[in-house]
């Protein structure tokens, strides 16, 4: 069972069910030197290009060491206010990584160069929380119309969708990519996962562009798993595989 890494405000209300869905859940401790908004965010406190996985080293003792020791340290740290708690905020689709370049963090960058995947500069800082990515069919969905230009203009086929409609604390509202995650396992072996699968934090139906949203997931055979609630930004989820 792959291990999910999800804040702890997401753990209490979906721990259960993600083990129902074979996920091993393990919950974030906030990182006190970001704000109470993204303090146990996963895609704020963690980058993982699905197979590389960072963490700041001071924070990385703060996990359970079974999950440390598998993650690179990196000595760079999301802290404060935007942009500064955007280091490790970046999103990997296709071959390439979409961030706001002058606030990722250097190891970020230098690990995804080494992993093959190009950096393209995004006025986004909250690129990877702004975007829901289906990095195996190069697609992605998005109400950031800055981030859908860029991704488009490099072959990155998205659905624009209606901003607002997610909840976030201490926010307006939320966005599609820290509302959701997404597993695409290399063999589907689970009772569960027959395909590649995108996981809602709450009801998609809530959402006014849920039909159209559902539609795109489906025609790149993606299965739409809604898992119960208000649809909320939790910061999205990191898989350990």
């Amino acid at each position: 069972m792959p291990y999910i890494l999800i804040g702890r405000p997401g753990f209490n209300i979906y721990a259960d069910e993600l083990c129902r869905y074979d996920f091993t859940p393990i919950p974030l401790p906030p990182e006190n030197r970001l704000s109470k908004t993204v303090q146990t965010h996963a895609d704020t406190l963690i980058f993982s290009d699905g197979t590389t996985h960072i963490v700041n080293a001071e924070y990385a003792k703060l996990l359970p060491k079974n999950i440390s020791e598998r993650m690179k340290k990196a000595p760079e740290t999301p802290f404060g206010a935007y942009p500064d708690d955007t280091a490790f905020n970046a999103l990997p689709v296709g071959r390439y990584l979409f961030a706001r370049l002058a606030s990722l963090s250097p190891t970020v960058r230098s690990t995804a160069e080494e992993n093959g995947l190009m950096p393209v500069n995004v006025k986004q800082g909250y690129a990877r929380c702004s975007t829901l990515a289906l990095r195996g069919a190069r697609a992605a969905v998005t109400a950031d119309e800055g981030m859908a230009k860029v991704l488009e203009s490099h072959g990155i086929r998205v659905l624009r969708i209606s901003p607002g409609h997610i909840e976030l604390s201490g926010c307006d509202y939320g966005f599609i990519g820290g509302a959701s995650f997404v597993h695409e396992p290399y063999s589907c072996c689970s009772l569960h996962e027959t395909a590649p699968t995108v996981y809602f934090f709450g009801n998609l139906r809530t959402h006014p562009d849920c039909d159209k949203i559902e539609r795109f997931l489906s025609g790149f055979g993606y299965r739409t798993v809604c898992l119960g609630g208000k649809l909320t930004d939790y910061g999205g989820a990191v898989i350990l595989s």
